[in-house]
């Protein structure tokens, strides 16, 4: 499951959100997608039941990365909401959806 957050949730949050990133997390593995230093920069906007945070960097051309409750690296994850969506539940990085589906996991999902 995914949570997306409203924009005035945002507004109220991100900086304490900021603040929690730099004092407790440090995604410094050489294969992270962002520094530590450009997680200031970037807004939360979505996280997953286990914890997992999806964070947006204006002006970025990638756009949108998690936060892995369970690594120490930041992953790209998409431009869009569906790429988010497609992310965390195809890529094996956040879930296994073999326990779902039986060993034959979708391939694509699809949001309208």
């Amino acid at each position: 499951m995914i949570r997306v957050y409203a924009p005035d949730d945002i507004l109220e949050q991100y900086e304490e959100f900021r603040e929690r990133w730099n004092t407790y997390y440090h995604w410094g593995d050489s294969e992270s997608a962002l520094e530590d230093d450009e997680l200031q920069e970037c807004f939360p906007i979505a996280d997953t039941f286990n914890g997992d945070e999806f964070i947006f960097k204006p002006g970025d051309k990638h756009g949108i990365y998690v936060l892995p409750r369970d690594e120490d690296i930041v992953y790209y994850a998409g431009q869009d909401l569906s790429d988010v969506v497609n992310f965390a539940m195809l890529s094996g990085k956040l879930f296994d959806l073999n326990e779902y589906y039986n060993g034959n996991p979708p391939t694509q999902l699809w949001i309208s």
